[in-house]
C-alpha cells in the first residue's frame, strides 16, 4: 500500500511540474497578445512601420506599432482573392510609413503575431490622422 501511495505521489508531482512547464511556455509566447471584444473584433491605434502593398504572392498588410505592441493589419488577401471591403483595401494601399492610423477589424493571434483582418466586413476600417 505504501508503494502505491509513493508511485501516486510521484506521478502527481510529475504531472504538476509538466502542467507548470506548459503554462510557462504558453505564457511566454502570449505576452503581447491583445484582447479582442466578445465578437472577435479589436481597435488598434499606432504608427505604420511598413506597408507591404504588393500582394502578388500573398497578403497586403501594414505593420502598425504603438508603445506596447506590433500588429499586422491585413487589408487585402492578394490579387487572386477577393477582398469584400474595397474601402479598407484602397485606404491601406495608399498609406505610407510613419502615418498614424486607427484600425478596426477581426483579431487573431497567429504564429506568435497579432493580426487584424479588414477584408471580411465592410464595417471594418483603417483611418489615418
Amino acid at each position: 500500500m505504501q508503494v502505491i501511495r509513493q508511485i501516486f505521489a510521484l506521478l502527481l508531482i510529475v504531472a504538476l511540474g509538466y502542467g507548470l512547464y506548459l503554462f510557462a511556455v504558453n505564457k511566454k509566447g502570449a505576452e503581447n497578445k491583445l484582447t479582442p471584444s466578445l465578437n472577435g473584433t479589436i481597435t488598434f491605434v499606432g504608427s505604420v512601420f511598413s506597408n507591404q502593398s504588393t500582394c502578388d504572392t500573398g497578403n497586403c498588410f501594414l505593420l502598425v506599432k504603438n508603445d506596447k505592441n506590433t500588429v499586422s493589419v491585413i487589408y487585402n488577401t492578394g490579387d487572386k482573392a477577393f477582398c469584400g471591403n474595397e474601402m479598407a483595401a484602397v485606404k491601406g494601399r495608399s498609406i505610407t510609413q510613419s502615418t498614424q492610423v486607427k484600425v478596426y477589424g477581426y483579431y487573431a493571434y497567429e504564429n506568435n503575431q497579432n493580426v487584424i483582418r479588414t477584408c471580411s466586413d465592410s464595417a471594418y476600417y483603417i483611418q489615418t490622422y
